[in-house]
Order: C-alpha cells, then sequence, then structure tokens
C-alpha cells in the first residue's frame, strides 16, 4: 500500500526497492515512536545515499530517521545515551546541510536545520552567539520558500517552546504551533517535494496540550492530547499525559 502511495518518488528514475522499505519502516517508527525500526530504516537510507550521493530525497530522508531517533533516545531522559544522542544531531545536520545543497528551495530542510542548531546551542550555550543568528536565517529562509508547510510552522513552534531565555517563547510557540495544527488538517502528500512520509502532526498537538497544562488549563490540554491520540493512537506517552491531569 505504502508503496503504491510513494511511486514514482525520485523522478525520472524508478524508487529503489530498499528505499521504499526504508520509508515503509520509517512511517512505522515515527508512528510508534520505536528505535528499532527507525534504527532499520536509517540503514536503508545509508545504503542509498552512498549508492546515490548526488540526489537530494534520500539525505531528507536519512536526516529524518536520525531527527527521529535521535528524540527517541532523548526522551528517555536519565536513561538516554547523551554521546549517541550528539552524535545523531550532529549526522542529521549533515544529512540537512546535503539536503539544502542539492536542492536549495527546500524549505521544510532548512526548518530541520534550524531545530538542530537549537538542540546545538542548548547543548553548547557559548555558540549561540554565532549560531543563534544563522538559526534565525534558516527560519525565515524556511518561511519564504514554503509558508503553507506544516512542518515548518510545527519545528519554529517547538524551537520556542523548548528554547532558553531570551530565544524561548510561550506565546510565539503556541501561536506557531496552532497554525501548524491548521495546516496539517489540509496536509496532503502530493504538496509535499516529494512523497516521503506524513510527520509532526500528533506531536504538534501534543506541545499545545503541553503549552495549556504550564498555563494551568487542563481541559484544553486534554482536549489537545485527545486530539494528538486520534491522530496517532499508537503514541503510549500522551495517552500517560492524558490520564494525569484526569486523575
Amino acid at each position: 500500500m505504502l508503496a503504491a502511495l510513494l511511486c514514482p518518488l525520485f523522478a525520472p528514475a524508478r524508487t529503489p526497492a530498499h528505499v521504499l522499505q526504508g520509508m515503509a519502516l520509517l512511517e512505522e517508527g515515527m508512528s510508534r515512536w520505536d528505535p528499532v525500526r527507525l534504527e532499520q530504516a536509517l540503514e536503508h537510507f545509508r545504503r542509498s545515499t552512498a549508492s546515490n550521493p548526488e540526489q537530494f530525497e534520500p539525505w531528507y530522508l536519512k536526516g529524518l530517521a536520525e531527527f527521529h531517533l535521535m528524540l527517541v533516545h532523548e526522551s528517555r531522559a536519565a536513561e538516554a545515551d547523551k554521546a549517541l544522542t550528539a552524535k545523531l544531531r550532529k549526522d542529521a545536520e549533515h544529512s540537512m546541510d546535503r539536503t539544502r545543497a542539492l536542492k536549495q528551495d527546500f524549505g521544510e530542510a532548512s526548518a530541520l536545520k534550524a531545530v538542530l542548531m537549537g538542540m546545538a546551542i542548548a547543548e553548547h550555550p557559548a555558540t549561540a552567539i554565532w549560531r543563534g543568528p544563522r538559526l534565525q536565517h534558516l527560519q525565515k529562509e524556511a518561511l519564504a520558500l514554503d509558508p503553507e508547510n506544516p512542518r515548518i510552522w510545527y519545528l519554529m513552534g517547538m524551537s520556542r517552546h523548548f528554547a532558553p531565555r531570551p530565544f524561548g517563547s510561550r506565546k510565539k510557540a503556541r501561536e506557531y504551533l496552532l497554525r501548524a495544527a491548521e495546516l496539517f488538517e489540509h496536509d496532503q502528500p502530493g504538496r509535499r517535494v516529494f512523497r516521503y512520509p506524513a510527520w509532526g502532526h500528533a506531536h504538534c498537538l501534543m506541545f499545545l496540550g503541553e503549552i495549556s497544562r504550564e498555563e494551568n488549563n487542563n481541559r484544553e490540554a486534554a482536549e489537545f492530547y485527545r486530539e494528538a491520540l486520534a491522530v496517532n493512537p499508537h503514541l503510549d506517552g500522551i495517552r500517560k499525559l492524558l490520564k494525569e491531569i484526569q486523575k
């Protein structure tokens, strides 16, 4: 089913079977927050970037797998392997750099690169002096290239939600995430640069719930959590958050 929806992917050539397999694994890994599936997907995309280094699509897929695998490992908190998450972040940055070099009008890659730079700033605060302006430039570039892309608004909202002062802003995070949620409702495979698996919708709604919870609005938070689970019922972490505020 997925292969039928995604093909053709790398026009004009036929999509390699291992790339389609990787995308199926990536979609499942992102949906279920499954590090095993994400690692398996990543292996497919490493193979594809090695054999097709001048195609932007496998580089983007590789970076997307690295990004989500990093988030999964970070979500383990005390059990997180900091060295591994740092390596995945750097690898994802490299993948986005290669994507942007090969496809300069791909706004989503610029937005993802900006988020990764924000994470690097959090890890090394002194680098904010030079990384901060570059991050802001990437975000402006992303919006200029693709203002109707929900993942760009989601990534900007996530950045504002987690960024330390003076870069963070709960008000701006909410504004960006609400815009993303609106755009996600109309996100269709045909409007994306190529037909990679959709991502970000459920977590966008989850972060809106988190902001509402921080503002002591548990009723609204619960509504956002329920909407997130309606989009993706496999995210047990969101179900746990919902149970916590219903006690």
